[in-house]
This record gives C-alpha cells, structure tokens and sequence, in this order.
C-alpha cells in the first residue's frame, strides 16, 4: 500500500473515530479518558467535549451559552484547563445551592409579588439591585421603586436572605443556573440583561389556578377568572378570610393533639 493510501486509510479511521466520540456522553468519555493514552485520540475526545459543554450549557439560561465570548474567556483564564475540566467545574458549580455575595451585588435580578400579597405578574414585576456596602460584602441595601433603600444580609452560608424586619427570604438554584429567592410574599429571580425566563409563583402571568390556590379554597373558579379580567389582587376579605382559616385550623389541630 503506498504511503498517500496508507495516509487516507488512517484519515477515514480519525474521522470514525471522531464520529464515535461525539455520540458518547460524559461518562463514557472519561472512561475512554482513563483507557486511552493516545494523543490524537485526547484530541479528538477533547473536540467531543467541547460538543458536549455547548450541548449542555445551551439547556441553561443564556449567561452560560457557549459563544465565541464565553470561549474566549475560557482561554484566557484558565490556558491549561481542558474541556472536559470547563465541563466538570460547570456541572459541579451548577448544583452550588449557596448564593454568593458578589453574584447578590452584580447578577441581574427581578421582582414580583405573590399573587396573593397584590402581585399582578408582568405588570407588578420590577428589576431591583442589592447594592453592598462593600464590594463583595454581604450586607447592604436592596434598592426598590415604591421603597426606600432597605438593609440586606445574606446569611447561613448563602441560603438565607434578611431584608429589613420581613420574615427570612429562601435561597434555591434552578434547573436553569439560575437563583430563586423567595418567602411566602414575594419573589427575586436573577436573570441575564433583562431577559426574564423565571415564571412561577405567578411571577410574569397570573392563572387561574394561582388564584385558586393563593385563595385557600374561598373562591371558586368563575369568580377566580373574573378576578384575572379584571386585575388586581385578591379581595381583602378573601385575604382576611383565609388567615382566619388558617388561624382556626392551627388551632383546632393543636386541641386534638
């Protein structure tokens, strides 16, 4: 066989070698990581890699996108980092469940109120900012329309967030890699520029079923969609009815203890 044909031969072999890498998911690429030492086949893995970071992170909100940006940045801060390194730090950072105080000072966030506490989905929703008091504290003020500056702790290792004297506010990353902060009242998601993808909790549209549910059962459906029709919160007197129910439950059930 000459050498142009042996070349080919050897060609056609990388190019179905790489075929076979790029249908392979995580585990089985880092199984042939282990059992391969070859350079080129690291190569062709490494390309593999790359396919499955822009795969994976297309599935989360845009920030983690792979554009030619973000592989850039890749590049330059980390020069002896693989893909599949960029992969695994991605993945593992994606399940951190603790907000740090400098994502609560710069990330993009906005804010709505439950239904029940008056929150009208997109025409109640407001883009806030948690200004620190020092880069990268966690404390400062939480700047608001409709309110003046209120104090802010981030707390418990990130997972809890003080505002003013309202009850604790929740911490919870989402399937998105995104940050959900929550109590009964209200909610704060983060999002990239202004692109808000974030909608429970009646957060960008109010239904039925959130009205439903935010009523405790005082409602039924037909008065629930004349509500939406209309806008606004819930009545006062529904919002008093279901305290007084819930007040009544509680103790009831601490009688029959």
């Amino acid at each position: 066989m000459s050498s142009l044909q042996d070349g080919l031969v050897r060609l056609e072999d990388a190019r179905a070698l790489l075929n076979v890498f790029l249908l392979l998911d995580a585990p089985d690429l880092c199984h042939i990581s282990v059992v391969d030492k070859h350079r080129h086949a690291f190569e062709m893995a490494e390309s593999a890699w790359c396919q499955l970071c822009e795969v994976t992170w297309q599935s989360k909100s845009a920030r983690f996108h792979l554009t030619p940006e973000l592989a850039r940045h890749l590049a330059m801060s980390s020069k002896a980092a693989t893909w599949r390194e960029h992969y695994m730090q991605a993945l593992l950072d994606g399940h951190r469940q603790n907000l740090r105080p400098e994502e609560l000072n710069t990330l993009r966030w906005a804010f709505n109120f439950t239904p029940s506490a008056g929150g009208r989905g997109s025409a109640s929703m407001q883009f806030v900012e948690f200004r620190a008091a020092a880069a990268g504290g966690a404390t400062g003020h939480l700047i608001m329309k409709g309110y003046p500056p209120l104090p802010y702790e981030l707390i418990e290792d990130g997972t809890v967030l003080d505002i003013a004297n309202f009850p604790p506010h929740y911490v919870r990353r989402l399937d998105t890699w995104e940050w959900e902060i929550t109590n009964d009242n209200v909610t704060f998601a983060s999002c990239f520029n202004d692109d808000v993808q974030y909608s429970d909790r009646g957060f960008l549209q109010v239904t039925v079923d959130d009205v439903m549910e935010q009523a405790g059962g005082l409602v039924v459906r037909g008065d629930a969609e004349q509500l939406l029709r209309r806008g606004g919160a819930l009545p006062p007197n529904i919002v008093l009815l279901r305290l007084l129910h819930s007040v009544l439950r509680g103790e009831m059930g601490s009688e029959g203890e």
